[in-house]
């Protein structure tokens, strides 16, 4: 199947590498180019930093001492400008010093030094990167940007002007009446990604605030729904790109559709790329997932779901969708990034329930998707809970379904979907802490696998409502010898040893036992074991 490609055309013509790959031409393959390795400097006017930037990468990347002439034609400049821009990076550089000796310069660097620590410091000192990262957060009157860069109008107008000469030929453009950064969307959201990618890297509280538990969760369930595996950096990358659509999302901008063929046997095969450089976000994907959704996709999907839902005021429908004809990725997936998204943009700011809230839990529950037992017996544990807990809750939940002429549901009704208990606390937060039945919640839970969503949630409950969850693992116990254990009594011994049981059942509103080397008949029988009368069990 062939699909189409995104690329800036000003970067496919830099990219040699690109040129001379050999890639089979039924391969199929998706890629996302960014501007990074420093291409977002392209944007620096000043000259002076110009000459600072190419003054030491012509030296970082020479094998020998280059002369002073040589750098006094390569950089156009007299011999005073260059001692005097020599001296600055030495004083302003901590870990670039610059040596001379017989006519030659040198540019000694500290151990495990890398360029994009002197591109970082353009991107956070130089004027034109200040104006362009308030272009992100603030659209607003030129007379705000003179307030806030404390610059002249007209030092901003001119700065402006040299920025849309290096901008326009990669299809964007400044506008002063707001100040804006205009363009086709997928070409803004790459250049703002590249951008904080560059300057912030591993300093995710710079970027991310107080959000970056969201974010990385974020990123975690976007490569598990892709079924991706993707090295560090791109993760990292991607955690970048996803914190841009969500902001801009927010903004009410939206991503182009974008058609694609379709071929219903891409998705049998394994699918690798045979592309490898700097400029390309590299996704590898395998046939044993059943999932393939390019990054460029899954960008789409997240404003186009939102806009859906939140401005037509519809119910969501699997077919109303473009990529529904060639992705096998159910509406519930990405119902469940929704719901990370739509989380991090409402900061459970209220326990009203909003429109689009109820909205995005009646297509939650719409939708046909099979759940792990896990899920579901984690979910059943609850739903007793919060029915002894907060008795008010369901009627509210029914009620509010009605006023939006939806189908009233009971908890059990929402109990075999996936995520359920993330929409329940995204949806009244408020409500569950401030009700008057509310009482903490002790759970012991005995596993031997522990979802990422689940872990998530387990922190979040903590947090948010004081529910303490005791997670107890089963990863130190030998899998072998309890596979290879045919005898009950001794898998029995194996794990009550393990985990100091019996315990203090009183102590505990709830126990989930969920292990998938034990039958029903074993855990009944440690079920016996645990001396617990009255509570809630998960088997």
């Amino acid at each position: 199947m062939h699909f189409c490609f995104f690329f800036f055309e000003t970067i496919i013509n830099s990219i040699k590498c690109y040129n001379s790959s050999k890639i089979h031409k039924n391969v199929s393959y998706f890629v996302l180019i960014l501007i990074i390795g420093g291409r977002i400097l392209f944007l620096l006017t000043n000259k002076s930093y110009k000459r600072q930037l190419q003054l030491i990468q012509s030296c970082f990347n020479a094998s020998r001492p280059l002369s002073q002439k040589y750098l006094i034609t390569t950089l156009k400049c007299s011999i005073s400008t260059l001692t005097n821009t020599i001296n600055y990076i030495n004083e302003e550089f901590e870990s670039l010093q610059f040596e001379y000796r017989d006519g030659c310069y040198t540019l000694i660097s500290k151990r495990g030094y890398r360029l994009n620590e002197t591109y970082k410091h353009f991107l956070q000192t130089a004027e034109e990167y200040k104006l362009f990262e308030q272009l992100f957060f603030h659209e607003e009157s030129i007379q705000y940007y003179v307030n806030t860069l404390f610059m002249s109008e007209s030092n901003i107008r001119r700065m402006v002007k040299n920025l849309n000469k290096e901008l326009r030929p990669k299809g964007l453009f400044i506008t002063t009446n707001p100040m804006k950064l205009n363009g086709d969307e997928w070409t803004v959201r790459q250049a703002f990604t590249s951008f904080f990618y560059e300057k912030n890297r591993l300093d995710f509280q710079q970027t991310f605030g107080e959000n970056v538990l969201f974010y990385d969760t974020l990123t975690e369930k976007t490569l598990f729904i892709m079924g991706a595996k993707v090295s560090m950096t791109n993760a990292l990358l991607l955690k970048y790109w996803l914190y841009i659509s969500v902001q801009r999302t927010k903004k009410k901008y939206h991503l182009n559709k974008h058609t694609s063929a379709t071929n219903d046997d891409y998705f049998a095969n394994t699918l690798y790329t045979s592309i490898k450089a700097d400029n390309i976000f590299q996704l590898e994907f395998t046939k044993n997932t059943g999932l393939a959704v390019t990054l460029e996709t899954i960008g789409d999907i997240l404003p186009h779901i939102d806009r859906t839902f939140i401005n037509n005021n519809q119910p969501l429908k699997e077919t109303d969708y473009y990529f529904s004809t060639y992705t096998n990725i159910s509406l519930q997936m990405i119902s469940d990034l929704i719901t990370q998204l739509e989380r991090g943009l409402n900061s459970y700011a209220s326990s009203t329930v909003k429109n689009e809230s109820i909205h995005m839990l009646y297509n939650y529950c719409s939708t046909h998707y099979c759940v792990p037992s896990f899920a579901y017996d984690f979910n059943k544990a609850f739903i007793d809970l919060i029915r002894e807990k907060n008795p008010l809750f369901e009627p509210l939940l029914k009620k509010t379904m009605t006023q939006l002429n939806y189908p009233p549901m009971l908890l059990e009704d929402l109990n075999q979907y996936h995520g359920f208990f993330e929409m329940i606390t995204m949806l009244f937060p408020d409500f569950f802490i401030t009700s008057s039945n509310y009482k903490p919640i002790r759970i012991f839970l005995i596993t031997d696998f522990i979802p990422s969503y689940v872990s998530f949630l387990i922190s979040r409950l903590y947090d948010e409502f004081g529910t303490e969850i005791i997670i107890n693992t089963c990863e130190n116990i030998s899998r072998d010898t309890l596979l290879r254990s045919e005898d009950l009594s001794e898998k029995i011994i194996l794990i009550s040893n393990f985990y100091d049981l019996p315990v203090n059942a009183e102590e505990y509103d709830a126990f989930i036992f969920f292990n998938s080397l034990l039958s029903a008949n074993d855990i009944a029988n440690i079920r016996a074991l645990i001396a617990v009368d009255k509570k809630n069990w998960t088997l």
